[in-house]
């Protein structure tokens, strides 16, 4: 993998060089090279975005049928495992917007934040 801060670096030290045919020739490399990064991270960057807002969209469906089964629960008009069906679906999607999540970030230090939410979660 290319370093690309080697890769701007190199560029702006020649940038500052005397124009000439070979300082041109690796600009124009360094540029392509450049433009090509940016291109894949944008590309990446849209691809995760479209995956992460995917799942997050699957959660309120989810929730609304659980609600749904809740309700005719409590009204008698179904069994508990109806409910429990709705609430497992629900719970799957969370778990799978917080695995996607986990899975698209950059640093450890955001993977560190949802591990540290997760070991931190506390029910009364």
């Amino acid at each position: 993998m290319i370093d690309m801060d080697l890769v701007e670096e190199t560029i702006e030290e020649l940038e500052n060089r005397p124009t000439n045919f070979d300082t041109c020739a690796k600009l124009a490399s360094l540029y392509i090279i450049r433009e090509q990064n940016k291109n894949a991270n944008l590309s990446r960057n849209t691809n995760v975005q479209s995956q992460v807002t995917k799942e997050l969209n699957d959660i309120l469906p989810g929730y609304e049928a659980y609600v749904q089964k809740k309700l005719q629960f409590q009204m008698g008009e179904i069994g508990i495992e109806a409910v429990t069906t709705a609430f497992k679906t629900l719970v799957t999607e969370v778990s799978e917007f917080l695995h996607i999540l986990y899975n698209t970030t950059d640093t450890v230090e955001e993977q560190k934040l949802l591990i540290y939410m997760k070991e931190n979660l506390k029910f009364n």
